[in-house]
This record gives C-alpha cells, sequence and structure tokens, in this order.
C-alpha cells in the first residue's frame, strides 16, 4: 500500500504490523504496561513543567535525569518479566511432563493432642 505525502502535511508514522497509527498502537500498547505507562507520564509532567516547580535548567536536567533512570529500571523489569514468562511457557510446551512448583497452601502440620501436652 503506497501512501502520498504532501510535504505541507505531517502524517503519522504507520506500524508496519498494522494498519493503525503508531499513536494508537503506542496508546494500547503502554496500557498492557501500567508501570511502564506511569512512568513515561511522569516524564512528559517534567517536560511539561506539570507541578511548575523547574525554574532552572539544571533542575530541569536533574528530574529528567531522574525520571529516565527509573523509566529504565521499569522497561527492564518489565522485559525481565517478559522473558522469563516466554521461557516458562516455551518450557512447559516442550516438556508437558513437568510439573510446575506451586507454593504449599498448609502453614505446617496440625499438632496432634499427644504434642500439645
Amino acid at each position: 500500500m503506497s501512501r502520498v505525502h504532501h510535504p505541507m502535511t505531517k502524517q503519522l508514522p504507520f506500524n508496519p504490523i498494522s494498519t493503525t497509527p503508531i499513536s494508537k498502537s503506542l496508546e494500547e500498547r503502554l496500557n498492557r504496561h501500567p508501570e511502564l505507562k506511569t512512568k513515561i507520564e511522569s516524564l512528559l509532567s517534567v517536560v511539561e513543567n506539570a507541578e511548575g516547580d523547574l525554574l532552572k535548567a539544571n533542575e530541569a536536567e536533574q528530574r529528567m535525569i531522574e525520571e529516565v533512570r527509573q523509566l529504565g529500571q521499569v522497561a527492564l523489569q518489565e522485559w525481565a518479566t517478559r522473558q522469563n514468562q516466554e521461557q516458562t511457557d516455551t518450557f512447559i510446551q516442550d516438556n508437558p511432563q513437568a510439573q510446575r512448583t506451586r507454593k504449599k497452601r498448609s502453614t505446617g502440620t496440625v499438632a496432634s493432642d499427644a504434642s500439645k501436652l
């Protein structure tokens, strides 16, 4: 599908996998990762100076550095969680006889009347 691009018209880039604009796709993807979405919203708040407390460039820079650091941590955690789940799913699919470990529901053994004395 070819698109005509007029030099005076700004068009959204398209996701090669679907025909929806990237902005909608991005919103949908962020909704599947609420912690990541929260961090990106926080980063945008710094850019927009939503709290009105960033009066100097060095203050804004320090806040931005901290927000980006936290964003990176959340993104890496999301990636690790997804990788772990994919590897677990693959292992279970390849090894159907494998049994998943589950937390024990018991808090211990019930004491008998003789042991209560």
